[in-house]
């Protein structure tokens, strides 16, 4: 995959769309996101780590099951 740097001549037209990917990770890829040019109409997407989609999971379950955990203790209380 052909990579360009980010002060290559080809951006200077902004008629090339490019991607880069950084590993946020590395310390590394902190210094070289400073290295970026940000322009009007540029996009940046920053994704989930790969454990916080197990995380959303299981804020769903137990926002689900809390209330019935509570229904059960309070039902054997009164009972």
């Amino acid at each position: 995959m052909p990579c360009l740097r980010p002060n290559s001549p080809l951006l200077a037209s902004g008629q090339v769309p490019v991607v880069y990917r950084v590993n946020l990770r590395d310390p590394q890829g902190l210094f070289l996101t400073q290295s970026f040019r940000m322009r009007n109409r540029d996009l940046v997407y920053v994704s989930s780590a790969p454990f916080a989609e197990v995380g959303k999971v299981l804020g769903v379950f137990s926002t689900v099951a809390a209330p019935i955990a509570s229904g059960a203790s309070l039902y054997s209380v009164a009972r």
